[in-house]
């Protein structure tokens, strides 16, 4: 229940802020919004070790991607070496 309800209050405030983003960007972003999600999910729902692990892994994957989509824009160039 509180996943559901921090993700569907954090899917209103996106709406918002990804709307002028071209159509095929947004399908990105969004693919990889739900991704996540799902992934937070199975975190929740695993009831065994190897599945959690599966999980965690999917779910660390999975955050890694939206905020790297766009490197045109200097800051996000900025942020990925500063990583490496």
């Amino acid at each position: 229940m509180l996943l559901g309800s921090v993700s569907a209050g954090i899917s209103v405030y996106s709406a918002g802020y990804f709307r002028e983003e071209p159509s095929g960007r947004l399908a990105l972003i969004s693919l990889q919004y739900h991704v996540f999600l799902a992934s937070m999910a199975f975190v929740l729902l695993a009831d065994d070790a190897y599945l959690f692990m599966v999980a965690w892994e999917t779910m660390a994957l999975s955050s890694y991607f939206p905020g790297d989509h766009d490197h045109r824009q200097p800051a996000i160039r900025s942020a990925d070496s500063s990583i490496c």
